[in-house]
């Protein structure tokens, strides 16, 4: 199966303003929008040269965050969960993407969540195969948006599980993919424990092999990183020792990708992909 995924353009990206939730986001020490654009490029074409296909949802003015098209919602075969965003700053996002998943998807059937479910799509959602799903809440995504998930899926599918993982509320770490990237082929979860409370953990070691990473791998945003297949994966930073470590996995195309002016918002390689499907 081809891999599918979502992308945005950077084209209004920019850091203007705070978020509570996301204290790498600084007015101070904005982002270089022409390298900006030069990094997402060259991701884009290393995902082309992967031999993926890619949509691109088309940016919006004085929308500045929606290049982080990974937090759009969570697809399910013809279906897309559109995100109800906890910052009021992004969610006029969800109505643009539905306009394009309607254009370009006419067949997918839209969901809008309940104004009290929070819910941020891929950022705090990933699925370890086509019947389990985990998602991460306590930050942006709340419980109720879970339940929520969870209730939509079981429509199309009763067989599927959805596991909730608390996360602590924090300021860096505010999405399950600044600290989580699960290695499908190994049936393995490379994390950065300290966003997690315990029973989270146990969780994820019930559903998988659990391996951590330090602080300072964690803030080179290691865990944002996007499984392309069973042997290639693109990560923002990885030191020798990771990729003998993912190497020992079977993951040996370990492809690195400077993501220094969207780590100022907060974001690198998996906050700038949607995938549109399981991993294969």
């Amino acid at each position: 199966m081809q891999k599918h995924i979502l992308m945005c353009k950077p084209t209004y990206f920019d850091v203007r303003y705070k978020l509570s939730t996301n204290s790498w986001m600084n007015p101070d020490n904005k982002p270089d929008i022409q390298l900006a654009q030069w990094q997402w490029n060259e991701l884009y074409r290393a995902c082309l040269e992967e031999v993926v296909l890619v949509d691109v949802v088309p940016p919006q003015p004085n929308l500045l965050d929606m290049t982080f098209v990974a937090n759009a919602g969570l697809p399910h075969k013809d279906t897309f969960i559109l995100s109800n965003y906890f910052h009021p700053e992004r969610r006029q996002e969800s109505q643009h993407n539905a306009e394009f998943l309607r254009k370009m998807y006419g067949n997918r059937q839209l969901w809008f969540l309940a104004e009290n479910a929070l819910f941020e799509g891929e950022g705090d959602a990933v699925w370890l195969n086509e019947h389990q799903l985990i998602i991460a809440y306590g930050v942006r995504t709340n419980l109720e948006g879970v339940k929520a998930i969870a209730r939509i899926l079981e429509t199309y599918d009763p067989k599927i599980e959805v596991v909730p993982l608390p996360m602590r509320p924090n300021d860096k770490f505010y999405h399950l993919d600044t600290c989580l990237v699960y290695l499908s082929h190994a049936k393995t979860f490379l994390i950065y424990d300290y966003p997690f409370f315990p029973e989270a953990i146990e969780k994820l070691k019930h559903l998988g092999r659990v391996v951590t990473v330090d602080k300072e791998a964690a803030e080179k945003f290691i865990c944002n990183s996007v499984v392309m297949n069973e042997k290639t994966i693109f990560m923002p930073w990885a030191n020798e020792r990771t990729k003998d470590l993912l190497n020992s996995f079977g993951y040996t195309k370990i492809r690195t990708f400077d993501m220094s002016e969207f780590m100022k918002s907060g974001g690198a390689v998996k906050c700038l992909i949607l995938e549109m499907q399981p991993p294969i």
